[in-house]
């Protein structure tokens, strides 16, 4: 008998041990292993494949979906709009389960999503639903985060006053913010007060108060100073650029100048700033009419921009050479890069359109493989049951045999009680079976809980098993 309430608690017990982790958490963990990495879009078409499986097998309100339509969200990371459907399906499970910290604590993730995916109205609804609640629970962090996203979707949007208004409104909140809850916010105050001045100054900028936008980059460079040479180079370029508004040409080459030391200095393989403050330069020269200055300079941004595929880069060097050439009457070579221009930016207008095309086609693709992969599920839940039901029928036909023979035959009746204990020990076995995916959801993978629950199942079913043993030694 004491052989038996062992088997009855380890096999419980057993149940424990191989579900102590989801099966969401090996899917991630196998597929994230660096070993993987030698392709890692065939490995990453897998595991959504895997964690779609997992999705339809688990209750609606089951917590593990927030995780794994996180993680299908990132499986589809260059298929934006996919990805951000989703992140749309996490947000309802978190906000279904009551697991708004979960959305809180993936804030800048989450907001990235839909503003990257072109869906700028709901990262803004994202926004204003982030501030309320950091309002509420005095998250600085998460205000700043929720500000930060705002001012730079106002400025994506072009949208130059609400730009204004929420960096005026974060950069009183930054000054006057005494009590910052989070270490790195406090340690970096200064440099995000810098970062708003930029933000600020740009907002002005982009709204032709020229003046109100110098006050501001120069506040936003004075900061910079006391940090280090690098932190000086974005401010520097701003005051290039507002220097050049204001038809201070030589002003603002002598602050691009310096901006594209810093930048060779602290940042020799990233390109991309190099181009954009070389094609600045020179149109500041070419309209001091400086032309062999100019020249030299858009030279340089179309070589480096054509070096690393910038198209942009291209784009405008060659617009600025033709515009060059053409002052020069150098009618060959401004014709040359004219054609260059025309075909970039037909170019570019290609790839867009293309893209446009390939991610329609990718939601089409993506619904026909969800279709087919619950189809695929339904099979499988349709052969689980079927196995369930065939065991269902197995255990009291075997029990029932095991009563008629032991019934005919007096003789083995050691083998027809062990017949008959097995039978028992299967019914609950498979009562196990049956009970373990309803606490799975009801504890929603909680260990601790399930493992409370089962104890008590255990305890229930033990002392079962001992009348229910003797019941049946009694018969057979």
């Amino acid at each position: 008998m004491k052989k038996i309430a062992l088997l009855v608690t380890l096999s419980i017990l057993s149940f424990i041990i191989s579900k102590s982790q989801t099966p969401l958490y090996y899917v991630i963990r196998y597929y994230n292993n660096d070993s993987l990495n030698n392709d890692p879009i065939g490995y990453g078409q897998r595991k959504a494949e895997e964690i779609k499986k997992i999705i339809l097998k688990l209750d609606k309100n089951d917590t593990t979906l927030y995780g794994a339509y996180c993680e299908l969200g990132w499986c589809n990371g260059s298929q934006k709009d996919i990805r951000a459907k989703y992140f749309l399906k996490a947000i309802e499970v978190a906000k279904r389960t009551k697991k708004v910290q979960w959305l809180n604590r993936d804030a800048s993730d989450i907001i990235n999503v839909f503003q990257t995916a072109g869906l700028a109205d709901k990262a803004i609804s994202l926004c204003y639903e982030y501030l309320e609640r950091a309002n509420e629970i005095k998250d600085t962090s998460l205000i700043y985060i929720s500000y930060v996203y705002l001012i730079d979707i106002y400025n994506e949007r072009k949208e130059y006053n609400y730009q204004l208004k929420y960096s005026k409104d974060l950069l009183r909140i930054l000054e006057n913010y005494t009590n910052i809850n989070t270490r790195r916010l406090e340690e970096n105050k200064q440099g995000l007060i810098k970062n708003t001045y930029s933000n600020i100054g740009d907002a002005f900028m982009n709204l032709n108060k020229l003046d109100s936008a110098l006050f501001y980059f120069q506040k936003s460079y004075q900061i910079s100073i006391s940090e280090s040479d690098f932190s000086q180079m974005i401010p520097l370029v701003n005051l290039g650029e507002i220097n050049s508004k204001l038809n201070q040409y030589e002003i603002a080459i002598s602050y691009y100048r310096k901006a594209l030391k810093i930048s060779y200095e602290n940042e020799p393989n990233k390109m991309r700033t190099k181009i954009g403050i070389c094609n600045d330069i020179s149109k500041s020269f070419f309209e001091l009419h400086n032309l062999d200055s100019s020249l030299k300079y858009s030279h340089i941004a179309y070589n480096l921009a054509k070096l690393r595929s910038n198209l942009n880069g291209q784009i405008d060097a060659t617009k600025i050479l033709s515009d060059i050439y053409k002052f020069n009457n150098n009618i060959d070579s401004a014709y040359y890069f004219q054609n260059i221009y025309y075909s970039l930016k037909d170019s570019v207008f290609s790839d867009e359109k293309k893209q446009s095309i390939t991610t329609k086609a990718a939601e089409e693709i993506a619904k026909e493989n969800d279709r087919l992969e619950s189809q695929r599920i339904a099979e499988e839940v349709r052969t689980k049951n079927l196995q369930l039901g065939l065991i269902a029928v197995f255990i009291p036909t075997f029990a029932s045999a095991v009563y008629f023979i032991s019934k005919k035959r007096k003789r083995n009746s050691k083998i027809i009680t062990i017949l008959g204990l097995a039978s028992l020990l299967m019914l609950f076995e498979f009562i196990s079976l049956l009970i373990h995916p309803h606490i799975e959801k009801l504890t929603h993978h909680n260990e601790m809980l399930m493992y409370i629950i089962l104890l008590i199942i255990a305890s229930i079913l033990v002392p079962l098993h001992h009348k229910l043993e003797g019941f049946v030694k009694s018969k057979l």
